[in-house]
């Protein structure tokens, strides 16, 4: 065996032990904040709001996975495939195509929801009062989703940082800090179900937003076709 191919192997060994520790780490981070989360839940929301609130993550993030059309595991392959293959201008369009296709499925089931929201959905989980916060559910359902393709895009390029960074970690981490401040500042007495939902969809919006600015950086240092990967 060459030394460049016994050098490429020793290579692959680190990027997979590195890559290991930074999923199990965010893993164990991301279940931390969310035990955080819903403890300061329980603390700011009556039991019955608490259990809308509970009701309405479920429903937005299944809401959520239907809106990305399988656009989250296709990404992964797709941008894989054109990494292995130095096919950067390929990545470009999957990158460009797949936000965009996301974008348009979550706001068409963004569109049906709402028509059958209040006369439909929230009546059959008896769960009308998440309806003073409907359009902030729908805006939730699309933003989670595309998050959710970001982050499935850094893991298609191998960078298992920002996957796991904006697979949950980064939006948990923020509305813990958001939901501690609130408490601190509010009190229990000045928190209502409608402000919980808003600060929810803040804390997703500020992930996507920042998964994409750095997810647009990153496609932007792509080298050309046929240029040699690691000046990527």
């Amino acid at each position: 065996m060459s030394s460049n191919s016994v050098d490429a192997v020793e290579s692959g060994k680190k990027k997979l032990v590195g890559g290991s520790k930074w999923a199990f780490l965010g893993r164990v981070a991301t279940a931390l904040f969310a035990f955080a989360v819903n403890a300061l839940a329980a603390r700011i929301l009556s039991p019955e709001e608490l259990g809308l609130y509970f009701l309405a993550v479920s429903l937005v993030t299944f809401a959520s996975l239907i809106a990305q059309f399988g656009l989250d595991r296709a990404a992964i392959r797709l941008i894989s495939s054109s990494m292995a293959a130095a096919r950067f201008g390929d990545i470009r369009q999957i990158a460009r195509k797949v936000l965009l296709i996301s974008l348009c499925a979550s706001v068409v089931l963004a569109s049906v929801i709402s028509v059958f929201a209040e006369s439909l959905i929230l009546p059959a989980f008896n769960a009308e009062k998440l309806s003073e916060s409907l359009v902030w559910l729908l805006i939730w359902i699309s933003v989670l989703a595309i998050e959710t393709i970001i982050a499935n895009l850094f893991r298609g390029f191998h960078d298992i940082k920002f996957a796991i960074l904006f697979s949950g970690l980064l939006r948990t981490c923020i509305l813990c800090m958001l939901f501690a401040v609130f408490w601190v500042v509010m009190g229990a007495e000045g928190t209502s179900l409608h402000n919980v939902v808003v600060l929810s969809v803040a804390s997703t919006v500020t992930s996507m937003v920042l998964g994409q600015l750095l997810l647009s950086l990153k496609v932007k240092k792509l080298p050309f076709d046929g240029a040699n990967i690691h000046n990527a």
